[in-house]
């Protein structure tokens, strides 16, 4: 197009005229200036292309590396659930199987039996913090499948020992593998989940793990009665091995990310900004005495007690023990929405 000729104005009339374009010029489109909100000097949006600026995704939420798209709230890492479920579906075959197992082959008394989980909680005391450090140094995915391999490896050596002692040093070293899975598998949880539904991920994850311990617990009983008094442990061990490979096919999920910087060394005024925070060491105290009493009393005493006194066989036992399960998975869902609102 011919570019027209510089604009004249005609004296007495206030008109602007425009110049004829000079033969074979051609006529080029001059863009006004555009401000920063992509309107012009008046404040009106431009037409066409020069107001196509780039638009979010309104369909997609970015979390640290990944996309999770915020039509389902229920999509979270498929690899950390499962591996989650196979964990707990391990951990509940043990429940109501280890005090009998240890009232087989130790004789062990009700002292005895309690000791089992001291042992695993001393253990997952030690691995708490150093899990947390651990998981920016080592990564996700390492040390998921390190935990994971390290309570396999523990049940074999359980069902191989005959001595009273490695017995309890093995189960607190299962506890050191168990703490390094969970704390990995709620971090990831919560990093791949928006802020408004952090609630809802964890309870999703709590309910996965809730799950596995349910039918593991209804069938504890039955495969320790069914097969023999060690299959639970081997049954344990298989079922950590399976999560472990889970979580290697799933490494796009648990890969660390970009913003976690390795900690040089153990910052001690991090630690008592914490337990200064209100209401942190109370609910850390409160979590603590829920936890002695549900797997002191109800988890390792109640199954010796039911089969001593009240004469019950293992499968039976097993079942009992999962009831108390039930109520659980109900309670999380609500209770993950309720922390969202």
């Amino acid at each position: 197009m011919a570019r027209a000729g510089p604009r004249t104005t005609v004296r007495g009339t206030g008109t602007t005229h425009r110049a004829p374009a000079p033969a074979g010029a051609t006529r080029t489109r001059v863009a006004p200036p555009v401000d920063a909100t992509g309107c012009g000097s008046r404040g009106v949006p431009l037409p066409g292309p020069l107001t196509s600026r780039a638009k979010p995704d309104e369909d997609r939420v970015v979390d640290g590396l990944h996309h999770i798209n915020p039509r389902l709230p229920w999509q979270a890492p498929f690899g950390v659930l499962a591996g989650a479920f196979l964990f707990n579906l391990g951990q509940g075959v043990l429940r109501p199987t280890l005090p009998l197992y240890l009232q087989h082959v130790f004789s062990a008394d009700y002292r005895m039996v309690t000791l089992i989980p001291a042992v695993f909680g001393v253990g997952k005391w030690v691995a708490n913090l150093p899990s947390g450090y651990l998981l920016d140094r080592l990564g996700r995915r390492r040390l998921m499948a390190a935990g994971l391999i390290l309570i396999a490896l523990c049940d074999v050596g359980s069902v191989m020992t005959s001595a009273y002692g490695a017995f309890l040093s093995l189960r607190a070293l299962a506890g050191v593998g168990w703490e390094a899975f969970s704390t990995v598998a709620t971090t990831t949880m919560v990093n791949h989940s928006t802020s408004h539904r952090r609630g809802r991920a964890v309870s999703l994850l709590l309910m996965s793990e809730t799950l596995g311990l349910l039918l593991g617990t209804t069938a504890g009983g039955w495969l320790y009665q069914g097969v023999n008094v060690a299959s639970p442990f081997l049954f344990e061990a298989a079922c950590m091995l399976v999560a472990a490979i889970a979580m290697a096919r799933r490494d796009a999920w648990t890969a660390p990310l970009p913003s976690a910087r390795p900690l040089e060394r153990f910052d001690r005024r991090l630690l008592g900004t914490v337990l200064r925070t209100p209401g942190v060491l109370l609910m850390s105290l409160t979590n603590a005495a829920l936890i002695a009493i549900q797997t002191g009393v109800l988890v390792f005493l109640f199954p010796l007690y039911l089969a001593e006194r009240a004469g019950l066989r293992p499968e039976n036992i097993g079942v009992l023990i999962s009831l108390g399960v039930l109520g659980r998975l109900l309670a999380l869902w609500i209770g993950g929405n309720a922390s969202d609102r």
